[in-house]
């Protein structure tokens, strides 16, 4: 968790987060280091009373998940790591999740009876479920067969396999 000191928006403010890497740590380490400070600085760029609406703050943390992705591919075009990530952002009595992948955001809370229930908080984005699939489709990606199991591509992906399989035929790594 990192306390985020955001004196306009409402007390207490903090950001929890989880980032799963997937084929290695590189891509979960490059957005571990950098999504908190892309939304700490889109969260201070402005600071008058009632500008953060809850479609203003949902809007920025999906503009950071977007951001980081374009950014990774860019910068690690041939890395074939990525990561779900998981984040909540707390500002009084509000609570904001994003995810992408997988992964899972559940909230715990006392049950009228005694014990614990919990409530998910997230659906996970698993090409293997048909509206997923599609939503996948119409956003410009593609779900490709990866070793036998549906996996999310981008435009570009064959390429960046056959990148990917130049560099380690040459003994360049990824």
């Amino acid at each position: 968790a990192l306390k985020m000191p955001i004196g306009h928006l409402e007390q207490p403010c903090a950001f929890f987060a989880v980032y799963d890497g997937h084929q290695g740590h590189l891509c979960a380490e490059f957005v571990a280091k950098s999504f908190h400070m892309k939304l700490l600085k889109k969260l201070t760029a402005e600071t008058r009373a009632g500008y953060w609406t809850d479609d203003r703050v949902c809007g920025a943390m999906r503009e950071s998940c977007e951001e980081l992705d374009t950014e990774f591919l860019a910068k690690f075009r041939t890395a074939p790591d990525g990561c779900t990530v998981v984040v909540a952002f707390v500002t009084g009595i509000r609570l904001f999740v994003a995810w992408v992948g997988d992964s899972r955001a559940l909230l715990c809370r006392e049950a009228s009876q005694g014990g614990l229930v919990t409530v998910p908080l997230t659906e996970d984005h698993r090409p293997s479920v048909k509206s997923e699939a599609e939503r996948v489709r119409r956003a410009g990606g593609q779900v490709v067969n990866f070793d036998g199991a549906p996996r999310v591509a981008h435009e570009g992906y064959d390429d960046r396999v056959r990148e990917i399989r130049r560099a380690k035929a040459q003994g360049l790594g990824t």
